[in-house]
């Protein structure tokens, strides 16, 4: 199984941040801090990366099965999600390229 960099970068923090309480390295426990604060905006970022991307494929789903009927009314409503769709799939990009 492949271990997500990101869990595997907040565990490593965790556990330096223990040694440095331990030690009593209150320099490096600060920046430790500030690193972990930064993989928790890491990481609410690729939440709602994966909340848009799962709204795009579900729309992309719904405007197949739609084209798939053919009749005008359904034509219209899959260019409306196929366009909705793609909103989403540009804020994900956007928000992966910041």
């Amino acid at each position: 199984m492949k271990t997500n960099p990101l869990a595997e970068l907040r565990d490593y923090l965790s556990n330096f941040f223990t040694r440095c309480r331990a030690a009593r390295w209150l320099g490096a426990l600060f920046h430790v801090r500030v690193c972990q604060q930064i993989v928790a905006d890491v990481q609410a970022n690729e939440q709602a990366a994966a909340r848009e991307a799962y709204a795009a494929e579900q729309e992309d789903a719904e405007a197949e099965k739609l084209i798939q009927l053919g009749d005008q009314p359904s034509l219209n409503k899959a260019l409306k999600l196929i366009r909705s769709s793609r909103r989403h799939d540009r804020r994900i990009s956007e928000r992966l390229t910041a």
